[in-house]
């Protein structure tokens, strides 16, 4: 028996990749999780690591104000279109 697995592929751009983390640095003290996920990213980027750091950003901009949810909802709307959602 062979099994295939379906592999996807996901080009980033090294300046992507450095805005999605500028952003979340402007997040202020509730991004670590955040950022582990974008590690994640990093080290196997999925459809699933995408989603799961977009899940992330999309609650710290549900539990932000102002700038801040608004600097969430662009890097949850920027990681959702990379993970093709």
């Amino acid at each position: 028996m062979t099994i295939r697995a379906h592999v996807e592929h996901f080009a980033i751009t090294d300046e992507l990749f450095n805005v999605w983390h500028q952003t979340a640095d402007g997040l202020g003290n509730q991004t670590q999780t955040l950022k582990l996920k974008l590690a994640d990213i990093a080290r196997y980027p999925s459809r699933q690591a995408f989603a799961n750091a977009a899940k992330v950003a999309r609650t710290i901009e549900q539990q932000s104000k102002g700038d801040q949810q608004q600097l969430a909802n662009a890097l949850a709307t920027s990681l959702e279109a990379a993970a093709g959602n």
